[in-house]
């Protein structure tokens, strides 16, 4: 019996990922990590023996300076020529058609590895000799096919047929978000008949045109029954689906899924064995962190490996990754968090993902496979709730979650896997440290009052005129959750006071308690010169140095000033040559401010040469600019990585209602989240432990995210307590009668003791049902819409009294519904909670934490009244109200409150004396145990797709 050849195997790799920085640190591409996983020599694989051999390719940049920014195509060649390359390669290494082809790509090298997959499928395996007449040859039959050439093609193809061996099999091809390539040459990059498996990864939040993908389509003939082909959407831009960033957290999902699915078809990879022996950051410990350098087993035996399934039939596995987020390099640094990239987030998605109806384009109802929305993406929202804020998901945020309810089939327990063994944790973070940089005179002061509403000359004794000390944070009673680092006094740029600034950051910067860590750094300077002062590019320099991970925010103050001369000389200008006074105005600043942003983009030039250079962020900012000023606290919140950290941050600034808003609903959600996870276990009164600190939290929370004083926090929590009431009342008409004889009794005592956590908490056993989820939401849009009116009327400093007086405004006012009938707001409000959680579908009070957009439509919706540059977005049926909403309303309303249904409750009646002070408010953020084993998800035994 003769030996058979072993099987051979070509496993081509073309990594499109683009230089970096040079003096940024980086990762490994996500290409490059598959190369070093990729097993090279002889394996064993179903009784055959299986030559492996990893090629690694990198594609030519398809944008390769900075003049072609605005050039969405390459022009060159390099392309072509690497394609021929690779095709001469693989024709010289596979021998006959039991060989196999496998294709991976990222980027503009997608394209190049499906274009390779277009020639292979036609082309065969010519002799070398022939190999260049029939490689252009194949170029032209494709051509011919795509103009339907028939007198070209025929003969075209005959002499390729006639010249060269059968193509080789194409079992799987991994892309990674392909982009365009535009040339001479025409190429095939369609889901041809050689290829059996697919799969596509592209980003979500991708919005530069130049990086517009290349989605696959099904034919509608094609015979999928024993092929496959999936395009995945995920979390993240176009450059963290290619890997090599510093922060390549948001890498590992992609990564993960692809090797996944490469195991699946029979890839072999290489194992660390003892990881102790290994580099931490090898890729095999990045994707199956629980695993210690060897592989998952795949079968369904272990918890850790969360199996999930889709209304089609398509299944998918994943690996919790929390851990590989928090590896450091050896020099400390964390270089795996989740970091989105700033500039990219703060612009809206652009992508197509949606039609105009809201369904997923691609997605196909009849098996299993098309387009498809990652189980990460709601992972990552679901534990980062912070990004549900960022201006680039916005308009994503309705259609994703509508796909997830849709489409991804929920477990038994109802739960995500990856909410079940998250808890809430304190971090340590008790305020947000700021510091803020910059010479005597630049505007610190200024802007701080801007941003914070901080006098500090008038508000600290510790920070008279020319008394400083970097290391003494100015707080205050009336700024509870803030700590301003400042260098007033300062003329910077000496070496005692760079000296000063290098020992604080070398201890604020690298500070492990979150409690004494530095968070943002403003770095402010004169935008009104032409070139930066030698002492403030020592002082930027002794600040990137010692920064290390905190972001660093670079401020051009007196832009007013920079734009003031230039708008007179050119309104000069324009009305020498047009009469039109107004127009010359408008022009004149439009030339002004786009002069001003030229000569902010130079300095920043400048600074961008100095040794240690980093900067996060930019922003040019006028005295009155009140527009700017949000823009820099947006890309400040955007750089801050710890949700504490950022709701503080939030807390604290006086400039964007909206901000509070958004962080109140995320609070409510992530702690509401918490709530129904603690209680949704099999025991009577289970959640009557964990309820009432939860419920609690959420209310102290919410007045946290508003930035209030804990000056009477009693007081307030009685009013707070009233509303809960009066929605615990409603919740008691539809709870069940065997909840009755618990709750009875459980109430009685929590009412004049405890106050509103208990008043929630007694619900706790019933928290996976409708009825208490419908009066959480109703509880957290109650609090938040009476603290957004209190904080709009008072600002910074609102008093027990308006708070009260917004209490009852809100419990009085009425609107006229569309067909003409008066209705309360509060009512409004909770019907519209009422509409989102069905009674009669028991599994909607575990959706909890899918239901953040439609909350953030019923909030914004019923506000008092809109500010001046907000657009309203009410209902017809609150549009046809009394159009007093939209101006002041006295908050000295009348003592009644009418409560559902309709009862009355005299406020000055309730004693105060008997409510317990309220606890500190406890940093807290959902992280995962130690243990990263989810609990038994029952009897789901969901497999793989075959």
């Amino acid at each position: 019996m003769s030996e058979k050849r072993p099987t051979k195997r070509c496993v081509v790799l073309v990594d499109g990922c683009e230089a970096r920085d040079a003096k940024k640190e980086t990762n490994p591409s996500t290409i490059t990590r598959i190369k070093e996983l990729t097993h090279d020599g002889l394996i064993e694989s179903n009784g055959y023996t299986i030559a492996q051999t990893p090629k690694y390719y990198v594609a030519p940049s398809n944008i390769t300076k900075l003049s072609d920014r605005f050039r969405s195509r390459t022009t060159t060649d390099e392309s072509d020529v690497l394609i021929k390359n690779i095709v001469r390669d693989i024709c010289l290494m596979l021998e006959g058609p039991q060989d196999e082809l496998w294709l991976y790509g990222s980027g503009h090298g997608a394209f190049v590895a499906r274009a390779v997959a277009g020639i292979v499928h036609r082309l065969g395996l010519p002799k070398p000799e022939d190999f260049d007449d029939l490689f252009e040859a194949t170029i032209s039959l494709i051509k011919a096919q795509a103009d339907d050439d028939f007198k070209k093609g025929p003969q075209l193809l005959q002499k390729i047929k006639s010249g060269a061996g059968a193509p080789p099999r194409i079992p799987f091809v991994g892309l990674f978000d392909t982009t365009g390539y535009s040339s001479k040459t025409a190429y095939d990059i369609s889901f041809n008949s050689s290829i059996e498996v697919v799969r596509h990864a592209l980003a979500i939040n991708e919005n530069r045109s130049s990086k517009t993908p290349e989605i696959f389509t099904i034919p509608e003939d094609a015979d999928m029954t024993h092929r496959s082909l999936i395009q995945a959407w995920f979390f993240g831009t176009h450059q963290d689906m290619l890997g090599g960033t510093a922060h390549d957290g948001l890498s590992l999902y992609p990564l993960q899924w692809m090797v996944l699915e490469s195991i699946y078809s029979g890839l072999r990879l290489n194992t660390t064995g003892n990881s102790n022996n290994s580099n931490s950051h090898n890729p095999i410990l990045l994707v199956f962190p629980q695993y210690a350098g060897s592989l998952p087993s795949l079968d369904g035996s272990e918890e850790i490996e969360w199996r999930l399934q889709y209304t089609n039939g398509l299944r998918t596995s994943m690996f919790d990754l929390q851990t590989a987020h928090g590896r450091k390099s050896a020099a400390g640094v964390e270089m795996h968090s989740i970091k989105p990239d700033t500039d990219c987030f703060k612009r809206p998605a652009n992508r197509k993902i949606f039609e105009a109806d809201g369904t997923l384009k691609g997605w196909c109802d009849v098996g299993p496979y098309g387009n498809m929305i990652h189980p990460s993406l709601f992972c990552i929202l679901d534990r980062y709730p912070r990004h549900n804020d960022l201006n680039n998901l916005k308009v994503l945020k309705k259609p994703i979650s509508d796909f997830q309810d849709a489409h991804l089939v929920a477990e038994e327990e109802g739960l995500a896997p990856w909410l079940k063994d998250m808890q809430l944790e304190a971090s340590g973070v008790k305020a947000f440290r700021i510091l803020v940089c910059g010479k005597t005179g630049v505007g610190k002061s200024t802007l701080i009052n801007k941003v914070f509403g901080v006098e500090m000359t008038d508000e600290s004794q510790s920070y008279e005129q020319g008394v400083h000390d970097i290391n003494v944070a100015f707080e205050s009673p009336k700024h509870p959750g803030l700590l301003i680092h400042d260098s007033r006094g300062w003329q910077a740029g000496s070496d005692t006071e760079l000296d000063l600034i290098a020992k604080f950051l070398r201890h604020r910067a690298y500070q492990e308690d979150p409690a004494e860590a530095l968070h943002v750094i403003w770095f402010c300077v004169d935008s009104d010169v032409a070139r930066i002062e030698e002492a403030d590019k020592r002082t930027f320099a002794t600040i990137a140095q010692y920064s290390h991970q905190v972001p660093v925010f670079v401020v051009g103050t007196k832009k007013d000033k920079l734009t003031a001369q230039r708008y007179r000389d050119h309104l000069d200008e324009l009305m020498e040559k047009m009469d039109d006074y107004k127009q010359a105005k408008k022009i004149a600043e439009a030339k002004a401010n786009e002069k001003a942003e030229e000569q902010f983009a130079e300095l920043r030039n400048q600074l961008s040469q100095i040794d240690h250079y980093k900067a996060d962020g930019f922003c040019c900012l006028s005295k009155n600019d009140d527009a700017g000023v949000r823009e820099l606290l947006s890309q400040t919140l955007d750089l801050i990585v710890d949700e504490r950290v950022r709701l503080f941050c939030v807390a604290a600034q006086v400039v964007d209602v909206e901000q509070k808003i958004n962080s109140a609903i995320t609070e409510c959600m992530r702690l509401g989240t918490h709530a129904i996870r603690t209680a949704a276990v099999p025991l009577p009164c289970s959640g009557m432990i964990g309820t009432p600190t939860v419920s609690r939290l959420i209310c102290e929370h919410v007045l946290q995210c508003f930035g209030f004083p804990k000056a009477a926090p009693a007081e307030i929590e009685q009013i707070m307590s009233d509303i809960v009431m009066t929605n615990f009342k409603e919740y008691m008409k539809v709870s069940l009668s065997q909840f009755a004889a618990v709750s009875a009794v459980a109430v009685g005592v929590a009412v004049p003791t405890m106050g509103i956590g208990v008043i929630v908490g007694a619900a706790g056993s019933l928290f996976s049902l409708p009825p208490t989820a419908r009066m959480l939401l109703k509880c957290s849009c109650d609090m938040i819409l009476i603290l957004e009116r209190s904080f709009r009327y008072g600002g910074k400093y609102v008093s027990t009294k308006q708070i009260e007086d917004a209490a009852k405004y809100y419990a009085k006012e009425t609107i006229t519904t569309f067909n003409g009938k008066e209705k309360r707001l509060q009512q409004q409000v909770h019907d519209e909670i009422d509409h989102l959680i069905p009674l009669k579908k028991l599994n909607v009070g575990f959706k909890f934490n899918k239901l953040r957009s439609s909350v953030d439509e019923v909030v914004y919706r019923n506000r008092f009244g809109n500010p001046p540059d907000y657009s309203s977005i009410r209902s017809p049926s609150i549009a046809s109200s009394n159009v007093g909403l939209n101006r002041p309303v006295e908050l000295d309303a009348g003592p009644v409150i009418p409560e559902l249904p309709g009862e009355e409750v005299n406020l000055s009646s309730l004693s105060k004396t008997d409510q317990k002070p309220p606890m500190e408010l406890d940093s807290t953020e959902i992280q995962s145990d130690g243990n990263p084993r989810p609990r038994s998800t029952g009897s789901s035994t969901n497999g793989r797709e075959e």
